[in-house]
C-alpha cells in the first residue's frame, strides 16, 4: 500500500470515527456522507450554547427562516418587512427548539393560566428524578398527555388544564391577522429546555 493509499484509509477511519461519536450524541443525521467542515460547529452543538437565533417565516411562502442578531440588525426595513417573528430558536447541547415570542395570558390579559391537575399523578410523564430532568426533552408529547389525562376533569376549581391547552393553541401569528398562518407545534417546555433556557437566561 502506497502512502498516499494508507493517508486516505487512515483519513477515512478517523472521520469513521468522528461520524461515530457525533452520532453518540444525538447528531443522527450526520453520516460519512456529510462534510468534514460540518464537525467543528456540531461539537460546539453537543458541548454547550451555539447559537440564538430570531426564527421567522417568510410571508411569501411561509418558509422558515433564521437570523443571528448580527445578521438581522443588517437587513433593510425593507427586506425586515418580508419576514414574521415566530420566536428565538436556541441550539444548545445538542437540541434545538423555538421559545414563543410572547407570553401567554387568559383573555383578561393580567393573569396567566393555571396548571390544572392540583395533586394528580400522571403516569407516562417524563419527569423522574433530577439526574432525568436534564435528559428529558419530551415536551410535544408531554403537553399532550397532559392535556388528554386531564380533559373535562376539575382539580381544586381547574378544569382540564388550561396552560398545557393554551401551550398547544399559541400561534405567533395567524392568516386573519398577519396573512400567513402559524403552523408551529408549539407546547410546555421538558424540564431539559428550562433547565436549558435557565442556564443562558443572561444571553437570551
Amino acid at each position: 500500500m502506497s502512502t498516499k493509499e494508507q493517508s486516505a484509509t487512515l483519513l477515512r477511519l478517523n472521520k469513521q470515527a468522528q461520524v461515530a461519536a457525533l452520532n453518540a450524541v444525538g447528531f443522527s443525521d450526520i453520516t460519512e456522507n456529510s462534510r468534514a467542515s460540518e464537525f467543528g460547529q456540531r461539537i460546539k452543538w453537543a458541548a454547550g450554547l451555539l447559537d440564538l437565533c430570531l426564527a421567522c417565516n417568510r410571508i411569501s411562502d411561509n418558509s422558515k427562516a433564521y437570523f443571528t442578531a448580527a445578521e438581522w440588525n443588517s437587513l433593510t426595513v425593507a427586506n425586515k418587512q418580508l419576514y414574521i417573528k415566530r420566536g428565538l430558536r436556541i441550539r444548545a447541547h445538542g437540541h434545538s427548539f423555538v421559545i414563543a415570542a410572547q407570553e401567554c395570558y387568559n383573555a383578561d390579559m393580567t393573569t396567566a393560566f393555571y396548571w390544572g391537575g392540583q395533586g394528580k399523578a400522571i403516569d407516562g410523564l417524563n419527569q423522574k428524578g433530577l439526574g432525568a430532568m436534564y435528559g428529558c426533552f419530551t415536551g410535544e408529547e408531554d403537553t399532550d398527555l397532559i392535556i388528554a389525562t386531564l380533559r373535562d376533569q376539575n382539580n381544586s376549581g381547574v378544569i382540564g388544564a388550561p396552560a398545557a391547552e393554551a401551550a398547544r393553541s399559541y400561534r405567533a401569528y395567524t392568516l386573519e391577522s398577519d396573512g400567513i398562518a402559524d403552523e408551529s407545534n408549539w407546547f410546555l417546555p421538558s424540564s431539559g429546555q428550562m433547565l436549558l433556557m435557565y442556564r443562558y437566561r443572561d444571553k437570551i
